[in-house]
């Protein structure tokens, strides 16, 4: 919330992301650990761990990451709107912001990586050293500004 004119008014800030892509089934990789053709290679594709018993009667446990090339983060894009130090502390303290810094997801594994940050913020604000510091913690995000 901000105070404009003696009025509260709601201020909205907005994360898009998109899911996670998994990596590519690689058949000939499951042939090689004696996986049946059939329901199984379906649920390796979509990410299950499969137990079976192979020709000679041993049971045996394939995961999906051993049949699967490595798949690709989902992507995130965010816009914010930052008229005032308030709005700033409660970006600073935001669940969901907080989760995308530092989200090269190549270095840490994570599910989604922030890719764009697109700011919407008045000169004074976008020129504060406590904003500046606070964009720069999503070092891995290319910054636009409004």
């Amino acid at each position: 919330e901000h105070s404009l004119c003696g009025q509260t008014i709601q201020i909205s800030s907005y994360i898009f992301s998109t899911p996670p892509l998994v990596g590519k089934f690689r058949p000939d990789e499951a042939i090689k650990l004696g996986i049946p053709k059939g329901p199984l290679y379906a649920q390796l594709k979509h990410g299950q761990s499969v137990t079976f018993t192979d020709s000679e009667g041993k049971s045996s446990t394939v995961h999906s990451h051993q049949v699967l090339e490595p798949g690709m983060p989902g992507i995130a894009i965010v816009v914010v709107y930052c008229p005032s130090k308030n709005v700033l502390k409660q970006l600073q303290e935001c669940k969901d912001l907080t989760s995308l810094k530092e989200s090269n997801s190549e270095q840490t594994g994570k599910i989604t990586a922030l890719d764009v940050m697109i700011h919407m913020t008045p000169r004074k604000i976008a020129e504060d050293e406590e904003y500046r510091q606070w964009v720069k913690s999503f070092q891995a995000a290319d910054h636009i500004w409004f």
